[in-house]
């Protein structure tokens, strides 16, 4: 079962929010699941993370219509942020709309973080394969940080067995 230390949900609908929760608990390992009824209160909550230095979610599960702050302007506030960690974002709506397609589409030219159209209801092997594009991610993640680090140092900084700490990892 994959690991993943936290998501965020960010929905105005309890019933989608609770789908979600179940079918997450049934395919993952998680931490913590954060829950959020509009964009406004993500978007402060992930600025109140960058400036504690806290680390921000894996995936954000993110529905496009919702009152304050709509995904739309969410997407607009987080992509400005300095968030150096991809946070894997999944668009999860009930919109048929191209426009709303092509809006994301757009979305993913202009920053770093994956993003994926998602049509409600979102189906439990849909999240499957979330999760597991996230572990994979991981993997590549953590390997490379680990050959630029070793590429860059001295082998005689980094011979003796336990030095995760040196490597970044987080175990």
């Amino acid at each position: 079962m994959t690991k993943i230390n936290s998501i965020f949900i960010v929905d105005d609908d309890p019933i989608t929010v609770y789908g979600i929760k179940k079918i997450l608990k049934s395919v993952c390992d998680n931490n913590k699941i954060a829950e959020f009824q509009n964009g406004e209160r993500a978007i402060d909550h992930v600025r109140k993370m960058i400036l504690e230095n806290q680390e921000l979610p894996d995936i954000i599960f993110l529905d496009i219509n919702m009152p304050i702050m709509d995904g739309w302007e969410f997407l607009e506030e987080f992509i400005k942020l300095p968030i150096p960690k991809a946070v894997n974002i999944n668009i999860v709506t009930s919109s048929i709309d191209q426009n709303d397609k092509d809006k994301s589409d757009n979305f993913k030219s202009m920053t770093h973080h994956p993003i994926v159209f998602n049509s409600k209801p979102i189906r439990r092997e849909e999240i499957e394969e979330i999760t597991r594009v996230l572990s994979t991610q991981s993997i590549a993640f953590y390997l490379t940080l680990i050959y630029w680090k070793l590429r860059n140092y001295p082998s005689d900084e980094i011979s003796y067995k336990g030095n995760s700490k040196f490597l970044g990892l987080p175990y």
